[in-house]
């Protein structure tokens, strides 16, 4: 059984690669943009990232494609992703999820011109969506007395617990 089962493990990266080879179907000279996406995320799981960060990965290179509309991948450039960035936060996307948009289409194009999928980085003079400033708001008067109330005894639990409110309340420490 142990012998099937290794068996079994050393076929499922020739599905993987028979799956790119598939989905390579290219447009002229240009691999298709689902060859590129599944390189990029076949990448990004075997470097060991989170099944939740591929999947971000994987959801926000959707979104593109479907920008993309057909549009060669080698064909993308700095002005067709200022278009798209500019679509998310006409949209009403919040500037933070368009930031995030942003970071994973430069790790994504950076990944393709790094392994010579394509030539040039079509990110090279964008500048990322800025994010405006939030100051997190603080805790009131009455809610540290409150606190403090709870945390008063000389048990060793409660003398560190006060010591570490404490500490984050004179230094604005965020936990």
């Amino acid at each position: 059984k142990a012998l099937e089962e290794s068996k079994e493990q050393s076929r499922r990266p020739v599905v993987v690669i028979d799956k790119l080879v598939h989905a390579q179907s290219t447009i002229g000279d240009a691999p298709s943009f689902e060859y590129c996406q599944e390189l990029f995320l076949l990448s990004r799981k075997s470097s060991g990232f989170s099944d939740k960060t591929v999947t971000n990965y994987k959801i926000v290179l959707g979104a593109f494609k479907k920008f993309l509309n057909g549009i060669p991948i080698d064909q993308v450039d700095p002005n067709f992703v200022r278009e798209y960035l500019g679509a998310c936060i006409d949209s009403g996307e919040k500037p933070s999820t368009t930031h995030t948009r942003f970071r994973n289409l430069r790790c994504f194009f950076r990944f393709l011109v790094e392994e010579e999928v394509i030539s040039s980085y079509p990110l090279k003079n964008v500048k990322p969506p800025k994010i405006p400033k939030t100051i997190m708001p603080c805790l009131s008067l009455e809610d540290i007395g409150a606190v403090d109330k709870i945390l008063k005894g000389n048990t060793p639990l409660l003398i560190r617990n006060r010591a570490l409110f404490y500490l984050s309340i004179d230094t604005g420490l965020r936990v």
